[in-house]
């Protein structure tokens, strides 16, 4: 029995040494995913990042909480969504070749223009998930939301040829998805194809933007600003 309780003692002792980063950002990350209230949530995925500073998955999935919660909560909109561009430029820092990090910045910047109104974070947006195009150009998901922010930043600079692009982009997301095999897994669902159709209908009867400079159909019309932290 003292034999027992030493050992016992001694692992007791021992244990914060034998907690790996990645164990204890997983723990945190469990917290967070049960979290019920925003700041909860935000502080387990802070202590989960803090764990594992080199993993993307903890800084990734609180963006997108973030973002989420400042659709909910306007009051808290403009804050929540810088937390989601934070976040999202930490997880690029981990892993600048995964593009899921891309996408997530892109939401991210996009997140922030719908509170702030700053043009420049639509620019940022689509630089990012150009970004995000060339780390992965054969995934139709990417090719949708590039489509997507280059629509808004069409309408947001009254690029005529932007909008172009953007509905090429989703019509490619679909010739993509074609080129898989009918039993692929990650095959879009039949709601999904039609849900794209129905969107790019309802663009192509959209007026088109008018009246603003002329973009370079194969760049953005600002610097990139996705590498630079902002």
């Amino acid at each position: 029995m003292a034999v027992s309780s030493a050992i016992l003692a001694v692992a007791i002792m021992y244990w914060p040494l034998f907690v790996t980063p990645v164990a204890e950002a997983t723990d945190w990350l469990r917290r967070a995913r049960t979290s019920v209230l925003t700041r909860e949530a935000m502080d387990n995925y802070r202590r989960a990042v803090a764990a594992d500073p080199i993993d993307p998955i903890a800084p990734v999935e609180m963006a997108g909480w973030a973002l989420r919660a400042a659709q909910e909560d306007p009051a808290e909109r403009r804050a929540l969504a810088q937390t989601a561009v934070d976040a999202a430029l930490a997880a690029v820092r981990c892993d600048p070749a995964d593009n899921r990090t891309y996408r997530t910045l892109s939401s991210a910047y996009l997140g922030r223009y719908a509170g702030s109104g700053d043009p420049n974070d639509v620019d940022r947006a689509v630089d990012a998930i150009a970004h995000a195009v060339t780390l992965y150009p054969e995934l139709p998901d990417l090719r949708v939301d590039y489509g997507e922010a280059l629509v808004v930043q069409a309408t947001v600079h009254r690029h005529a040829d932007r909008f172009a692009d953007g509905l090429d982009q989703m019509r490619h997301a679909l010739e993509l998805d074609d080129r898989r095999a009918p039993d692929e897994i990650r095959r879009f669902p039949p709601s999904r194809r039609a849900a794209i159709r129905d969107r790019l209908r309802d663009l192509r009867a959209r007026p088109l933007p008018t009246s603003g400079p002329t973009a370079d159909r194969a760049g953005t019309t600002t610097k990139s600003a996705t590498r630079s932290g902002q």
